[in-house]
């Protein structure tokens, strides 16, 4: 494909249902062109030291393309080992839950709060729009047959549940734990 080239898209009843999640609330099209107007190509400066100066002015512990290589391993490393931890930690949690060896309660309150503040990050995603907000909600019940608040809540209270566990974990052995 060229600057230049022309075509036609394939018309609405062509295009898979999978991939037009909002079709009804489209008017229908027989026909549509396109034309490429412009074609852009990711430009990658060249990866030296004085770009890596550059890039890590203010941390004087990468000064090089070695350094930098070295920093990215060890970075990538840690958090293999962190996602081990956490997963293994998760993998405990939802042992001793399902085994029925905790019972934990949260407060409406907590629940409520959590649960709004994760449906305000949801609205943040669609730029607060609350028609297109709605429609994705509706879209996604009739999709998964279940309704996407209650999925957030169940989410929500399995969250909560965990930090509560594991913070009566940590308080029970005296652990202190890094809250970063």
């Amino acid at each position: 494909k060229k600057v230049g080239d022309t075509g036609e898209l394939p018309r609405s009843d062509e295009i898979p249902e999978s991939a037009r999640p909002y079709q009804s609330d489209l008017p229908e099209i027989s026909k549509l062109s396109r034309e490429i107007l412009d074609i852009k190509k990711h430009v990658l400066p060249e990866l030296t030291d004085e770009f890596v100066q550059n890039l890590f002015h203010e941390d004087k512990t990468v000064n090089t393309v070695a350094e930098l290589r070295d920093f990215t391993r060890k970075t990538i490393e840690d958090h293999k080992k962190e996602s081990g931890l956490l997963g293994s930690v998760e993998q405990f949690v939802t042992e001793l839950r399902d085994a029925g060896a905790l019972s934990v309660t949260i407060p409406k309150t907590i629940l409520d709060h959590e649960v709004s503040e994760r449906m305000k990050r949801f609205s943040q995603q669609f730029n607060n729009d609350e028609n297109q907000l709605k429609q994705f909600f509706e879209h996604y019940e009739k999709q998964n047959g279940k309704k996407l608040e209650d999925e957030i809540r169940q989410s929500a209270r399995d969250s909560l549940e965990k930090f509560f566990i594991l913070r009566k974990i940590a308080d029970l052995h005296e652990l202190d734990i890094d809250r970063e």
